[in-house]
């Protein structure tokens, strides 16, 4: 049985879905002929009674809205990712419980008897 690797894993939950693909094409092209327009027209660099600052709506909202659509796809790839790291603590624990348990057993003893042997030379157990 073949298993596919993680990148090709990372690549699928990191595509943008088919219904969000027009909205990048368009947003894109927003942008491109944004950045052409205010290099090109100097008039566009400036405020609009009716719009407001023109270069926010020429490039900066264009880009905000990409990178919310990019967002939806980091956001896809990070949680495949955290579930991946999450099996495999899981599955680690799950392998060996009983060595983890003597070994946490094995580090108290020592401390708890240092204790013991701290109080009884400074007098503290005796006082109390």
């Amino acid at each position: 049985m073949l298993m596919p690797s993680a990148s090709s894993q990372c690549a699928r939950a990191a595509a943008l879905p088919d219904e969000m693909q027009p909205w990048v094409l368009a947003l894109t092209c927003w942008l491109i002929a944004g950045l052409a327009a205010l290099i090109c027209v100097p008039e566009l660099r400036g405020s609009s009674p009716l719009f407001g600052w023109l270069p926010f709506w020429l490039i900066v909202a264009p880009a905000i809205d990409l990178a919310v659509l990019r967002r939806r796809s980091l956001m896809a790839r990070t949680q495949e990712l955290l579930a991946r790291v999450g099996r495999r603590r899981r599955i680690a624990r799950q392998a060996s419980p009983s060595r983890r348990r003597s070994r946490t057993a094995r580090h108290a003893q020592p401390l708890a008897r240092k204790l013991r042997t701290g109080m009884a030379t400074t007098g503290l157990s005796a006082s109390r």
